[in-house]
């Protein structure tokens, strides 16, 4: 499946090098989204909106580190897949 949960998934993995995985799955949880172990989201219908609360749950937790940490790579990937990035990522 490709889109929104790709990206999504792209900050998890980022985020777990980070912040760490405790903490990546708290942040996670406090969004509204389950992560496995493995750093992939439980949630199959996760969009844009999930992607932006999760940016906004990051800046407001942890400031502009995290988002900083994987801003290129998410870029990239939404370029790839022609998807609108929220206000922080831009």
């Amino acid at each position: 499946m490709s889109g929104y949960r790709d990206l999504i998934e792209l900050i998890a993995k980022r985020q777990m090098g980070i912040l760490g995985k405790r903490n990546t799955t708290e942040i996670f949880s406090e969004a509204g989204l389950a992560l496995d172990s493995a750093g992939k989201i439980e949630n199959d219908s996760a969009g844009y909106e999930e992607l932006e609360t999760l940016t906004i749950t990051l800046h407001e937790k942890y400031g502009p580190v995290p988002i900083m940490g994987c801003k290129i790579p998410v870029a990239r990937k939404a370029k790839e897949l022609k998807l609108k990035l929220p206000p922080l990522f831009v």
